[in-house]
């Protein structure tokens, strides 16, 4: 029996981000589909802290297919801020998927 829906990946699983000063930087990360049917998505972040921004907009990716989400870090002071998981949100009309992968970001200012 064939496998009706979206099956998604998250590259890389781990982000690091080293801010000097409180400029801040950015990374995208890839949001994969190896099913067969198209899907809508967007992530949040959790716990969901002041020194990271993330993207906010809700993409649809096809089979076979790949996105790129932008997640930034501004820290506002320095040292490490709190790990948050990136977590994908299935839009509310998308196709069945498997399980949502969780990514993991972390945070330090060095100056």
């Amino acid at each position: 029996m064939e496998v009706q829906g979206a099956i998604l990946s998250i590259r890389p699983s781990v982000l690091e981000f080293v801010a000097s000063g409180p400029f801040g930087t950015e990374k995208t990360f890839e949001v994969e589909n190896t099913g067969n049917a198209a899907i809508g998505v967007s992530y949040e972040l959790v716990p969901n802290h002041h020194d990271w921004k993330r993207d906010t907009s809700t993409k649809t990716i096809a089979p076979n297919a790949s996105k790129s989400f932008t997640l930034g870090y501004r820290p506002r002071t320095l040292g490490s801020s709190p790990e948050v998981k990136i977590q994908l949100r299935r839009a509310s009309s998308a196709a069945v998927c498997t399980a949502m992968p969780v990514a993991t970001a972390r945070g330090r200012r060095t100056q």
